[in-house]
């Protein structure tokens, strides 16, 4: 009975830890970089403007024309947006600790009315991917 009683705070323990670590969205990391969009709504074909911030003392690598992808809520789900008609090169820009940048993310002349996000994609210094999502906006 004593063995029996020693395992239970490691069940708990254990527990414990799976709990924290639901509250990461799918696709991010403790320490990926925090991304959001400054307005709530915008037209189809302009624009808009990207934030990602590295908080962590981990460098990212990103490909500014490939790397952030729009997506559309439909019903419970997010759906990705159709691939823009763009050629991106493979060249990757890097996101250092305690750096912020800004990127402008084109909504497509044909999007739909509805709510958006835009999904960054980004790859930590040691091979790590992670791909953290903005705040909701509206296109009308």
């Amino acid at each position: 009975m004593r063995r029996a009683a020693t395992l239970v705070p490691q069940l708990v323990l254990a527990g414990g830890l799976a709990a924290c670590a639901t509250g990461l969205a799918p696709g991010e990391t403790l320490d990926s970089p925090i991304v959001s969009i400054a307005v709530d709504s915008v037209t189809a074909g302009a624009i808009v403007e990207m934030e990602a911030r590295n908080v962590s003392a981990a460098t990212w690598r990103y490909n500014a024309c490939a790397g952030p992808r729009l997506q559309q809520r439909e019903d419970d789900a997010w759906v990705d947006a159709p691939d823009p008609l763009l050629l991106c090169s493979d060249e990757q820009d890097t996101l250092s600790a305690g750096a912020t940048r800004s990127l402008g993310v084109a909504i497509p002349m044909g999007a739909l009315e509805g709510t958006y996000r835009v999904r960054f994609r980004v790859v930590r210094s040691d091979g790590v991917e992670a791909a953290p999502t903005t705040n909701t906006f509206v296109v009308h």
